[in-house]
Formats: C-alpha cells, sequence, structure tokens
C-alpha cells in the first residue's frame, strides 16, 4: 500500500478489540490502521505521527479514553 489516504489510530486495552480493527479495517486500501494498548502508548505513538481519525476506549486502565480525548483536542485540535 503506498500514500494511505486515511490514518487511523485504535486504541483499546482490549486485544480483542484492536485484532478486530486490524481484520475489517487494516487491509483496505488506501487506510493506515495503527494500535495503541493504552492511552500512554498513543500519546508515544502521536509524538512521531499524525493521524486522520482517533477511535477511543473509554473505559483504561491508567489514563482513561476521556482523559486521552481531552489531551488529544488540546494537543492535536485538527485529529
Amino acid at each position: 500500500m503506498t500514500n494511505p489516504s486515511l490514518s487511523l489510530l485504535v486504541v483499546d486495552d482490549d486485544p480483542s478489540i484492536r485484532r478486530v480493527w486490524k481484520e475489517l479495517v487494516g487491509p483496505r486500501e488506501g487506510v493506515d490502521l495503527s494500535d495503541a494498548a493504552s492511552a500512554e502508548q498513543a500519546l508515544e505513538l502521536l509524538r512521531t505521527r499524525s493521524f486522520d481519525v482517533a477511535f477511543l476506549d473509554l473505559r483504561m486502565p491508567g489514563l482513561g479514553g476521556l482523559e486521552l480525548l481531552e489531551q488529544l483536542k488540546k494537543e492535536r485540535p485538527t485529529l
């Protein structure tokens, strides 16, 4: 796949949820899917890349999805 038109980030502590995203969306032409098992891991990814869309689990150990969303709105308002 070259030059994906859509870059997605899936953040969920449940590996089966991340696997389903990879199986259903990952193979699509023009889609670049990345995943993170925690909000902290997602923030690490966001330091080195940009994404068009992020799908966030609301309840995760540590930093939850709503807290991550608030942080993303401040740091990456176009995400």
